[in-house]
């Protein structure tokens, strides 16, 4: 009769696995020491010399060279994604026309953009004429091109939008002391010629501005989400 048999036939089903279990751990034990003493004993070799290491040597560690080339950036008005479908059809045109190694980054906010360019880490900006201003004269930036439009005309504007089912917003006047969000402080087409256009019709007590948007990339889409989903 086995000893699984007896412990069932006496009810002590508890004291049998409890002292099975006590052994196999020895046996583990006993094992796992073998194994250290082991390899105590293959890595301790008496014939093998002493490495001495000299702390006062140094040797420069190579790290990543960096791009070597031009590098674009466009103002991340939309996501990175959409940036990069959008312009790199012109990043391939500028490379083949002027055999340059041309390479596209994405910051991810504006004021981040406008930093890049001092940096030396942006060497042509697409941007808009506010953030051109400002580089021009911060850094000496120099504007060798400029958009044209598909009809020829070379102009820069922004949009206002609202709800198409918001009836309280029918005409420009109807904007009086509603609140609103812009793209960010250095857009041009997405806050400062809004801006200027409702200054211009008079549009100045009792208008909030409602923030900005924040976060990397895709402002001008976060806008128009804002404004979809009813927030501002």
């Amino acid at each position: 009769m086995s000893l699984l048999t007896v412990c069932l036939k006496n009810n002590c089903p508890n004291k049998f696995f409890k002292s099975y279990f006590q052994y196999v751990n020895r046996l583990m034990r006993q094992f796992f020491l073998l194994i250290f003493v082991l390899l105590f004993f293959v890595s301790c070799n008496q014939d093998q010399e002493t490495i001495k290491v000299d702390l006062e040597k140094r040797r420069t560690v190579e790290t990543k060279q960096p791009f070597e080339g031009v590098t674009y950036a466009y103002l991340p008005q939309y996501s990175h994604k959409v940036s990069y479908k959008r312009h790199h059809p012109l990043v391939e045109y500028l490379s083949q026309r002027t055999n340059l190694n041309i390479r596209q980054i994405f910051p991810d906010t504006f004021n981040e953009h406008i930093k890049m360019v001092g940096q030396g880490k942006i060497d042509i900006s697409f941007s808009n004429p506010l953030i051109y201003i400002q580089i021009a004269k911060k850094y000496g930036a120099q504007a060798f091109a400029r958009i044209i439009e598909k009809n020829g005309r070379a102009m820069f504007r922004g949009q206002i939008i609202c709800r198409q089912d918001n009836k309280a917003i029918r005409t420009l006047d109807d904007c009086r002391g509603k609140s609103w969000i812009a793209v960010d402080p250095h857009s041009a087409g997405g806050y400062l010629f809004p801006l200027g256009h409702f200054l211009k019709h008079g549009i100045t007590e009792g208008f909030q501005r409602d923030s900005f948007c924040s976060g990397p990339g895709r402002q001008a889409g976060k806008s128009s989400y804002c404004c979809f989903f009813g927030r501002v």
